[in-house]
């Protein structure tokens, strides 16, 4: 489901949901562009019914039996976690969350279809959604229950964390929109800091309850010998054999490996297919290799029969399961491109034989996908470990190939394959289980190709960074591989290396090495990765341990050290909404930077950037005035380093930085009140960034169009519109540029300039371009508020409002309410965390909700909205009356606007 810009008249979408884009088009004349988008994620009705399994095929591969989809062992005890979700269900919230967690074979899936069952029973419309790498057709369900729908989520830790919430919002606007209870069951094997994160953003943006329950081994709640018997009756029946003389007792069943629903079956399994019950392996690998033996029986027996033979002979079937089970089920292209990629087919006639057998032993469960992996996941994994030579079960002879496969198959292409995330994933899960895959497979994988591992995602490389001894060498291989600025996708995934690797490294720490360096990276981690508290408190600790440092020896680079750790957590409080905070820890940088600067006139650049980021601060914190002297004071060191009075190691680089306290100065100055000189400054620093980015462009091209931006922004306030409209264009243009390149970094900048485009076109009257730049800036800044919300979501609430203003030029005036409520909603909560930031914007916002209100003939409800936000305006006025005495009278006018609205009727 995409955005939504109003209704069609005529034209309609029911009785179904389609997930990706709906395109309606009526009566349009000229040139029309249609972008569409499609969701990362497959979305389908859920079926229970149990697949057909025939004794014959059950006889030739018993591995089959294990696979849920069969239902063949009756669902069992799980009393308590049934009456939970039945609770979870039953409750008023339109939308919440429910993950259950365990290791494989723990019965998650199984619990999740008697869940589906008794849903669907009780009137739920029930859909399961996948996380699919390639389009594979299309993506709609039906909304056919009456109580609501229920979506299943299986393998939800193997979902990049931004894909889950994408997902989330989706259906928290679905509820929104119809009205329908929505339910989003998750199922994983961990719940980490991936869910952590997640779970506190579903709350944190979306009001969104979510429950965790960790699913306990079945046997502490049932019999496990009573398992045991009961599945092996069951297997019997399928299998058509007598299964009375199995015996539990040859296992030791209440020992750990039997801990799991699916080590259980596989023991009964195994004595009701062995003719012989002396014989009957009791190791949980051994039962694995039992199976899979009669796996490659069957191979074999395909490939040698003599009618209606299969070409591909068992040792080579034996790799392309392998195979398989790395990439999961695949497009028949792309499976072709893995089979060539570990070596099995040099054509496509032969790539094309050795699927169909594939197919034939493993029919594919999607029309558009081949490669079906072996199921269960265990078995596949067990396959890859008995497979790779290193493990010590003589009955089981391996191939080295495995050895190589696995790499050739990740590290295939110019680009990684889009099995490479599977192929890591099972990799790493594997070795969890089987050390020499660590050794033998995922150590060289790592090192010869980190970035191919690191591209599996951030849940597998906390799993990585889970099994126990690691080694040192290759979480520091990854970690050093990850990306050093923010990124969404890997941003838990480095606070978890980066924690691992701290206390290792502290204890390795030389002399000479600064520890506000050390923790420097540390903190930004964790902060990224949404662990504020956490962040802070590393950052204090480091203050308070170079604090120590410098009162016992007063040095230079004890106070450098101070005064970094300083800076560092100040950045942290303000990045964390504890900008009073800030304030008071740059103050001490500052203090500390002018002492070091007395000395070394070389650190005046410190002092210079300690003076901006305070300033920084206190204009965030709502103190413009008091912004303004440290403001000054850092232009004034720019210059006079600039110019050549004083020792400088990188004059280019105090040119920029020059360049960017212009800048921030001239945007202050507009802050207190003085727009006049807010264009002549900024305009300077464009000046600086144009000749540095001719030069490097690589370097300042961020800062060029950022100033190309503020610029306009200070010449629409300054009333000349058509200069604002070339200097906001060319500043989208370079965003453009910039984001396509790298979004991660850029995006931020696009919306902003595409918003300040957006004004300055509506200035100049041309409302519906400036209406389309705004759609788009606020859909970028959505993304962007739900991957990041604490620094983001104050930009989107402000966008929603300015999207409410775009509307209101065009006359959409019940949309414009629709989009002024949204921005109020979002600006009250945002208020109660950060009153200083964010007050002034509220009273903006419900003032201009208030006009939307009364165009829409609800004059009543608009009154006390327009009276609140004179209020906190007045309020402000008082304190600082230059800045906000235009604002109080707009206020003033939106009041009286109202009134004579509710005098006239």
């Amino acid at each position: 489901m995409t955005g939504w810009h109003g209704p069609v008249a005529g034209q309609s979408v029911t009785g179904i949901v389609v997930f990706g884009d709906v395109v309606q088009i009526s009566g349009v004349s000229g040139d029309v562009v249609v972008a569409t988008g499609r969701p990362p994620y497959r979305v389908e009705s859920f079926s229970v019914a149990p697949a057909a399994l025939s004794p014959s095929t059950a006889r030739r591969q018993p591995s089959k039996l294990l696979h849920p989809r069969y239902q063949l062992v009756p669902f069992t005890a799980r009393g308590s976690e049934l009456d939970g979700v039945a609770a979870w269900l039953a409750a008023g919230d339109p939308v919440s969350a429910y993950m259950f967690r365990g290791p494989g074979g723990q019965g998650k899936t199984r619990l999740a279809t008697k869940i589906v069952t008794d849903a669907q029973a009780a009137g739920w419309a029930v859909w399961r959604v996948t996380n699919t790498p390639a389009w594979t057709g299309e993506s709609r369900s039906t909304l056919t229950g009456q109580q609501g729908v229920l979506v299943v989520v299986d393998y939800a830790d193997r979902w990049q964390p931004t894909d889950l919430l994408g997902l989330v919002a989706d259906m928290n606007a679905l509820s929104l929109r119809t009205g329908l209870v929505v339910r989003v069951l998750m199922l994983a094997r961990s719940a980490g800091y991936w869910w952590t994160a997640v779970s506190d953003r579903i709350d944190s943006e979306f009001n969104i309850d979510s429950h965790t329950h960790h699913l306990l081994p079945l046997g502490e709640q049932i019999d496990r010998h009573e398992l045991f018997y009961d599945a092996a009756k069951s297997f019997g029946s399928a299998l058509e054999v007598p299964s009375n003389n199995v015996d539990a007792e040859v296992f030791d069943l209440d020992s750990p490996p039997f801990a799991t629903v699916l080590s259980i079956h596989m023991a009964a399994l195994v004595s009701v297919d062995m003719s012989s019950p002396a014989a009957i392996p009791t190791d949980p690998h051994a039962l694995s290799a039992h199976l899979l033996k009669r796996e490659r029986a069957h191979w074999f027996f395909l490939h040698a029969r003599p009618e209606g033979r299969r070409g591909t002979p068992p040792e080579v079937m034996n790799r392309a399961v392998v195979t398989s089970t790395l990439t999961g089920s695949l497009p028949r292209l792309d499976a072709r491109a893995a089979l060539a990629a570990v070596g099995l087919a040099d054509s496509q006639h032969r790539a094309d034989s050795i699927i169909d057998d594939h197919t034939y032993c493993y029919p594919a469960t999607e029309t558009h996908s081949v490669f079906d992996p072996l199921q269960p996941d265990r078995l596949g994994e067990d396959l890859i470990g008995l497979s790779t030579p290193g493990h010590t079960f003589a009955e089981w002879q391996p191939d080295d190939w495995s050895i190589s496969a696995p790499e050739s198959l990740v590290s295939s292409g110019t680009k990684a394959p889009i099995w490479t995330s599977h192929a890591v994933t099972v990799l790493v899960e594997t070795a969890h289980r089987w050390p020499h895959i660590l050794t033998e497979v995922l150590y060289p994988l790592v090192r010869h190709h980190p970035h191919r591992v690191i591209s599996a995602g951030g849940q597998t490389l906390t799993r990585i960074a889970e099994i126990p001894d690691i080694e040192l060498e290759i979480l520091e291989i990854l970690d050093d591989n990850l990306p050093n600025g923010p990124h969404v996708e890997l941003d838990l995934a480095a606070a978890v290396f980066s924690t691992a690797l701290l206390e290792r490294r502290l204890a390795t720490r030389t002399d000479d090495e600064p520890l506000a360096k050390l923790f420097n990276k540390h903190i930004l981690r964790l902060y990224r990765a949404g662990k504020y508290a956490e962040a802070a408190d590393a950052a204090a600790q480091i203050v308070s341990s170079c604090r120590d440092a410098y009162e016992n020896h007063a040095s230079d680079n004890n106070a450098f050290e101070l005064k970094l750790s300083l800076n560092n957590y100040a950045i942290v409080l303000h990045l964390s909404g504890q900008t009073s905070r800030a304030v008071e820890v740059s103050a001490d940088e500052v203090r500390l930077a002018r002492r070091l600067a007395t000395r070394q006139p070389v650190t005046l650049p410190d002092l210079a950037a300690a003076l901006d980021n305070h300033s920084t601060f206190l204009s965030e914190a709502g103190r413009d005035e008091d912004s303004i002297p440290g403001s000054i004071e850092a232009v004034e060191i720019y210059r006079s380093l600039a110019g050549g009075t004083a020792d400088v190691a990188d004059a280019e680089q105090v040119l920029a930085d020059l360049a960017r306290a212009l800048d921030n100065h001239g945007r202050r100055l507009k802050s207190v009140g003085q727009s006049a000189e807010t264009a002549p400054l900024i305009k300077e620093a464009v000046e600086i960034f144009e000749g540095l980015a001719a030069r490097e462009p690589a370097t300042y091209l961020p800062d060029y169009a950022l100033a190309q931006n503020n610029l306009g922004n200070a010449l629409i306030r300054a009333g000349l519109q058509d200069e604002a409209l070339v200097y906001t264009q060319r500043a989208v243009a370079l965003y453009r540029d910039l984001a396509r390149a790298n979004p991660d970094a850029h995006l931020v900048g696009l919306a902003m300039s595409l918003a300040n485009h957006s004004h300055a076109l509506a200035e100049s009257e041309a409302h519906g371009l400036a209406l389309d730049m705004q759609f788009e800036a606020v859909e970028i800044r959505r993304k962007l508020a739900l991957d990041r919300p604490s620094a983001q979501l104050g930009d989107y609430a402000m966008s929603l409002n300015n999207l409410g203003m775009r509307l209101r030029d065009v006359r959409r005036h019940d949309d414009a309410v629709a989009s002024g409520e949204e921005s109020v909603a979002l600006f009250e909560q945002l208020v109660k965390s950060m009153y200083e930031a964010h007050i002034a914007s509220l009273a903006m916002a419900r003032n201009n909700l208030a006009i939307h209100l009364s165009e829409t003939g609800r004059g009543r409800d608009a009154l006390p909205l327009a009276e609140s936000a004179l209020a906190i305006r007045a309020s402000l006025a008082s304190k600082s009356p230059a800045v906000y005495q235009d604002a109080v009278r707009d206020s003033q006018n939106t009041l009286a606007f109202i009134r004579t609205k509710l005098t006239e009727k």
